[in-house]
């Protein structure tokens, strides 16, 4: 089964951690219990640790994020084994501003 989690903390060497110790020990449990690890965070959570680690990137399959194409820091990830997916904001955001279809 798998996982989508979102992220307080995403480092390239920490790992994924959070602010609260019991959301720590809660998601720690599902990570362990999930065969694939898939997280969703914005750029504001990388590399900004956080206090109560949740687990290293080895149990990460794929990170979802806004980093920009060519992102030093998405290399780093990478190395680590991750699958990075970058969104392209831009585009999100000519769609959220186009009009709606008339019928």
């Amino acid at each position: 089964d798998a996982l989508v989690m979102g992220a307080d903390s995403l480092d390239p060497v920490r790992g994924l951690s959070t602010f609260r110790e019991d959301e720590a020990h809660i998601t720690r449990a599902m990570v362990d219990a999930a065969e694939r690890v898939i997280v969703l965070a914005d750029r504001t959570k990388l590399q900004k640790p956080s206090l109560h680690r949740i687990c290293g990137l080895d149990r990460v399959e794929t990170l979802v994020t806004d980093l920009p194409p060519g992102s030093p820091l998405a290399a780093r990830i990478e190395e680590a084994g991750v699958r990075v997916i970058l969104t392209r904001p831009e585009e999100h955001a000519a769609v959220a501003d186009a009009p709606a279809p008339t019928s």
